[in-house]
């Protein structure tokens, strides 16, 4: 073993920073190590958070701005295209070894032609072949765009992360805040000395303007900022739905866009023109950049068993012979049929013969209500096997004192979907908007269909993104408004008002609720809607709870689980939410399996099933040692007669205020639309001198 130090902890601690073993370090100095590793897909967006990622985004975006005009300055266009493959390479590298994606045979095949196709631009490229172009202080060009390129690598993974929960231009706005006075000390130091040298889109184009100037602020609002902010505005909602290898593919198209644009508006240097190869020879390397970006792209979708392995075959829907061959143990009922008429999925109740199946408490396992996180479906279906098939006396003894609900798939139709059509489907098939997004139906995202806190948010932008019908949070026309969500809930209420009717008989009551998802490696009781933890003493409950299963998790499988209402920012309408707030149901959490992106390769399903079965094993163990009756504070059993949680809700939610918002926007849009105007005014001005002496010099050559 190395004795290789990292944060104070063994070389291994290293190791564990990106990949499984991150409960191995212990170290204090290895909590970024906990904020990469643990929280990097689940980051809590409270202030302190929210700040210091804009920060860093702020600080990327300068890095990335800076280094690349330096770069470009000091070093040559030549060059700056030179260095663009190492931005998709580190791209590349960090989102693998995060987990944000997978890597398969397309998609390195088609990455390796974008990197090739970068290279044929620089070798295309007449400055290549020209003695004279080498710059001066190329060494500190070099160092300026490493820079850039690690900046832009890490812009790419922070803002994607932001933009799970806030709009594009939210984001961009926020950062360029922070960026802006960065940019402008940048500015004034270049401006005493330096000819400007604005790169728009982070080199699309780069135009030379004349030094202390207002022409060169100017340029730096318009060719800069506003360029910036639409290119990074784009690129930040294309964090939505791309991977962070696609979207680093696409800057080694830029030297492109610049040679065109160059060749277009004449602005080429003139003493190219005498080289081997015209100027505009070098966009033939976008080529092989076009095929990469198509056949990492298009071949992902087709290969998704290359990528994302780990179907699970259902049980079909007549599936008596599995009654017949465990009936002392289980039940099966269709309990619902879904949009497209699917009599899947199916509720499995598993338990022992022995007592009143009637009077046993109640512990309810989902998974699959969001499509494309296939190792949720996994997970049930293997707990329901141990279940019927472990003879061990702690699984027996289970059996006795409970019955156990499981309903696989929550979400059929989406889980056929993102086999058969689109991998990445999260939502529902319906069409309640009976609204077309991309050709396919809208669809809604059960989890945030369910009632109590449905819809129930204090940030705008979150709140008109609940209501698109094409965003990925749709929350649907109202509660229940999913067949899905509407009938796990009445078979759960069916099981509480039993209890209600006859609670000195002790009749059977659910006592548990837990719906697994992936991929974030945590446990998330209520609430949701608030990231805050109910009060005690129905908090200290579920927070010994969650250290209680993650005991059980690290004995297992060496892992632990961030814990926490507060793990992930506000989300409404969640499942846990709606059992905790209307039926009372305590021990309830959703649980993030393993992170390792929603492609989790099939070897690991059966390691990632026997941890959550010790995890279900821990439930029943602590149910039955601190009881898992309903709550006495919220819920149909709270002081009260049948007083619910929405109450609650409704006293603490405020109505969101747009008019900050508005304001903001509009101020910004008509300082925007003032600074262009002068500055076209002035650009076209030198623009037309420029184009003049251009013809006069080429007409000097060719006399």
């Amino acid at each position: 073993m190395s004795n290789l130090d990292f944060c104070g902890a063994p070389a291994p601690c290293a190791y564990a920073m990106f990949f499984s073993e991150i409960s191995s370090c212990k170290a204090p100095g290895c909590g970024l190590q906990d904020a990469v590793r643990q929280n990097w897909k689940g980051w809590r967006l409270a202030i302190p958070r929210l700040s210091g990622l804009l920060f860093l985004c702020a600080v990327c975006t300068v890095g990335a701005n800076v280094g690349m005009t330096l770069g470009i300055v000091l070093s040559g266009q030549v060059t700056a295209t030179a260095w663009q493959p190492l931005q998709l390479v580190f791209t590349t590298l960090l989102s693998l070894m995060l987990g944000l994606e997978t890597a398969s045979g397309p998609k390195l095949v088609g990455l390796a032609l974008g990197i090739a196709g970068a290279g044929l631009i620089v070798l295309l490229d007449p400055g290549v072949w020209h003695p004279n172009t080498q710059k001066h202080h190329s060494g500190w060009g070099h160092v300026a765009l490493f820079v850039n390129s690690l900046s832009a690598c890490l812009l790419i993974l922070l803002r994607r992360q932001l933009a799970r929960k806030h709009s594009a231009l939210q984001v961009v706005a926020w950062t360029h805040v922070v960026a802006l006075p960065m940019l402008v000390i940048f500015g004034v130091a270049g401006n005493q000395s330096v000819p400007f040298r604005a790169a728009a889109c982070d080199g699309c184009a780069s135009v030379t303007a004349p030094p202390n100037s207002s022409l060169g602020w100017m340029a730096l609002i318009f060719y800069t900022v506003v360029p910036t902010m639409i290119c990074q505005s784009l690129t930040t909602w294309a964090a939505k739905h791309a991977e962070p290898s696609m979207m680093a593919m696409f800057p080694v198209l830029q030297p492109v866009a610049s040679a065109s644009l160059s060749w277009i508006l004449r602005l080429a240097a003139p003493s190219l023109r005498d080289t081997l190869l015209p100027p505009q020879w070098n966009m033939l390397g976008g080529l092989p950049v076009v095929l990469g970006l198509w056949l990492a792209r298009t071949k992902l979708e087709s290969s998704h068993v290359l990528a994302c392995q780990g179907r699970v075959k259902l049980p079909p829907p007549n599936a008596g012979q599995l009654t017949e061959f465990f009936q002392d143990y289980r039940t099966l009922d269709d309990i619902h049929r879904t949009w497209a008429a699917f009599e899947l999925p199916l509720v499995l109740e598993i338990t022992s013969p022995s007592g009143n199946v009637a009077e046993k408490p109640c512990i309810f396992l989902e998974g699959g209500i969001h499509s494309r996180e296939w190792i949720a479906t996994s997970t049930v279906l293997y707990i329901a096997g141990s279940l019927v098939q472990d003879a061990s006396a702690d699984v027996q003894s289970m059996l006795q004192h409970f019955l156990f609900t499981l309903l696989v798939p929550v979400n059929p139709d989406g889980y056929v979907y993102s086999w058969e059509v689109n991998r990445m489907w999260r939502k529902t098939r319906s069409n309640r908007s009976n609204y077309l997004c991309h050709g396919a139906v809208a669809g809604v995202d059960a989890n945030r269909n369910w009632g109590v806190t449905f819809g129930q948010t204090n940030s705008a932008p979150y709140e008109l993104e609940l209501h698109n019908p094409c965003s990925e949070v749709f929350i649907g026309p109202e509660a229940f408004s999913e067949p899905e969500t509407k009938a796990a809930s009445e078979y759960m209420k069916e099981k509480q008002q039993n209890w209600r009717s006859n609670s000195k008989a002790g009749a059977g009551y659910v006592a548990a609720f837990i719906d697994y998802h992936s991929y974030a490696e945590a446990m998330l009781p209520p609430w949701a809607y608030t990231a805050e933890t109910p009060a005690d003493p129905d908090g200290s409950y579920q927070t010994s709870l969650t250290s209680f299963i993650n005991e059980a998790f690290y004995n297992t499988s060496g892992r632990t689980f961030n814990a926490g209402a507060d793990v992930f920012p506000p989300d409404p309408g969640t499942g846990p939410d709606w059992a905790y707030g209307l039926l009372g149901i305590r021990a309830t959490m959703t649980i993030e399996l393993e992170g390792h992106s929603f492609c989790l390769p099939a070897t690991q399903i059966q390691n990632v099933g026997k941890e959550q079965f010790a995890g279900v094993k821990a439930l029943a163990a602590f149910i039955r040692q601190h009881g898992g009756e309903p709550s006495a504070q919220v819920g149909i059993f709270a002081p009260g007669n049948g007083s619910t949680a929405r109450d609650l809700v409704a006293a603490n939610h405020q109505p969101v205020s747009r008019g900050w918002l508005i304001a903001a926007v509009a101020g910004s849009v008509i300082l925007v639309v003032f600074a262009s105007l002068v500055a076209m005014r002035s650009w076209f001005n030198w623009f037309s001198t420029s184009r003049r002496d251009y013809h006069l010099e080429s007409a000097i050559e060719l006399e």
